[in-house]
């Protein structure tokens, strides 16, 4: 008696979810850097910059660190000069970077600690910085005029807004998306 041929084991689907992340986090810091070195205005980089660093955390946890890093880069542009066409560094950078840097390592903290609950705490660490500077900045340092300009705060605020809220609707999304491809 001859055995009954095997069928073969159906494919199981294959999950490509992690590459796209991966594809879409290293194009996301390549794009940013880029708009960074740009001759933008410096209002422009940094709220592109705020947005990209909350979009890039949700293509994975180290993506917005090294995002948050990349807002250096302007501060650096001096020293790549010789070698690349950048635009010098805005004045106001030298005040933005550390204001804003603090704040987007402190809300990405607090956003991967608490989940669905750290969300409004990361929005008010990232804010709270920018308010205090805002409050008494002047009171330390007469010369520490940004924080109190419209434009400072036009640009930091939406796109803070904004950059949370995508992060949460991207949020929803994949988890939908995995919990559909696990049933």
């Amino acid at each position: 008696m001859t055995p009954a041929p095997r069928r073969p084991a159906p494919r199981a689907k294959r999950d490509f979810s992690n590459v796209w992340r991966w594809t879409i986090g290293l194009l996301g810091l390549v794009v940013l850097a880029a708009v960074l070195l740009s001759p933008l205005e410096w209002q422009v980089k940094l709220a592109v910059w705020i947005v990209a660093v909350l979009l890039l955390d949700e293509c994975g946890n180290w993506f917005g660190y090294t995002g948050a890093l990349l807002g250096a880069l302007p501060l650096l542009a001096g020293l790549v000069q010789p070698f690349v066409d950048v635009t010098a560094t805005a004045p106001q950078w030298y005040v933005a970077f550390p204001l804003i840097v603090a704040g987007l390592v402190a809300a990405l903290l607090v956003k991967h600690a608490g989940g669905w609950f750290g969300l409004p705490f990361a929005a008010v660490l990232l804010l709270a910085p920018l308010l205090i500077a805002r409050q008494f900045g002047s009171q330390f340092d007469e010369t520490v005029t940004l924080p109190q300009t419209e434009d400072f705060w036009t640009y930091t605020l939406w796109p803070t807004v904004a950059g949370l809220v995508l992060g949460a609707v991207v949020r929803v999304v994949t988890r939908r998306r995995e919990g559909r491809s696990a049933s």
